[in-house]
């Protein structure tokens, strides 16, 4: 996952990418590919510091009604939180419901300040001003979570009711919610003793790896939806076009056949006859299927309309890498502004 997640990143930046890929790549695609190569490279690193036993730990004093035995606490696991979730909240806040930074600010500060009480609550050995910092720690994890619930509710008013993925983007802003809650209690029952610390860091590696997966594969399913809405309105919009087109070929000739053009230059009737293709048949006295090919007697006419249709398909191509190239470059100039 981490490596498709950096080969689409390394792709997004490269400038001879095929024009017709890169047509379909969003605004905010390179910052959304570079943020969960991040998110995952953040991940992957901290955790092979922890097969390799260097986690940082921190004894953790026994106080009343907390854990009677000492304990330890693992300080790169909120060192990670402190770089991983920031960047949770700007894929689920800015990259999905597409709010502005300057919205996000204040939650992500909000966010490393409660982490940073929750770590320092179980270094102090004064019951009470343990209690403080974790019950400040909880009161600023409810503060964030109802600035994230505002930020679903303004998207939900604000955007357009046609958006792709619209129920899976606020799915990942509840989603990150519910795991930061889990974390939380987690953290509580390891803090008074109801779970190990053992079982507290084994609860918190796997939290974090699936939690991230689950993430990276939410906004690939949202990115993929945006895609797919401007694949069709370029399809809707070509079809508009070729409509136009078959109505000024009827008003210059007298039938028309629909064909398929495969690439080797040869046109497939389609095998449901159409009115023009009945009218030739009864004209013609023969049966109007198969590849139109070979329904030119001479050879030689066989050889150059071959010729003629595969130089009308480069033709074709090249044009359409042109179209697809000014498309990048406007959106490049929205992603901008």
């Amino acid at each position: 996952f981490l490596s498709r997640e950096v080969m689409n990143f390394v792709q997004s930046r490269t400038d001879t990418l095929d024009q017709r890929v890169a047509a379909f790549r969003m605004p905010d695609s390179k910052l959304s590919d570079a943020l969960v190569c991040t998110l995952l490279a953040v991940l992957l690193f901290t955790q092979t510091l922890f097969a390799c036993g260097m986690s940082w730990p921190h004894a953790v004093p026994p106080a009343a009604s907390f854990a009677q035995t000492w304990g330890v606490q693992h300080t790169l696991r909120y060192v990670e939180w402190m770089v991983s979730v920031p960047l949770l909240l700007v894929i689920a806040g800015h990259i999905a419901l597409g709010r502005p930074l300057s919205e996000l600010r204040v939650s992500i500060f909000m966010t490393n300040v409660y982490m940073l009480l929750a770590w320092a609550a179980l270094l102090v050995p004064d019951a009470v001003t343990r209690w403080i910092l974790i019950i400040s720690s909880f009161a600023l994890y409810f503060v964030v979570s109802i600035d994230m619930a505002m930020w679903a509710r303004r998207f939900n008013a604000e955007a357009p009711k046609d958006i792709p993925a619209r129920p899976q983007r606020i799915l990942l802003v509840q989603f990150l919610v519910f795991v930061f809650g889990l974390y939380g209690v987690n953290y509580l029952l390891a803090a008074t003793g109801a779970i190990s610390h053992h079982s507290e860091h084994l609860v918190y590696g796997m939290g974090d790896i699936i939690a991230k997966m689950i993430t990276g594969a939410m906004l690939c399913f949202v990115r993929t939806a945006e895609r797919r809405e401007a694949l069709g309105e370029i399809i809707l919009k070509h079809s508009s076009l070729n409509t136009a087109f078959v109505s000024l070929l009827r008003a210059g000739f007298d039938h028309l056949l629909p064909c398929t053009i495969d690439g080797n230059g040869t046109c497939w009737l389609p095998k449901k006859h159409t009115p023009d293709g009945q009218v030739l048949e009864s004209i013609l006295n023969r049966p109007m299927s198969g590849a139109f090919n070979d329904l030119i007697a001479d050879e030689k006419e066989q050889a150059k309309f071959k010729d003629f249709v595969q130089e009308r398909l480069q033709q074709v191509q090249n044009e359409c890498a042109g179209d697809f190239a000014d498309t990048q470059q406007f959106w490049k100039r929205e992603s901008s502004v």
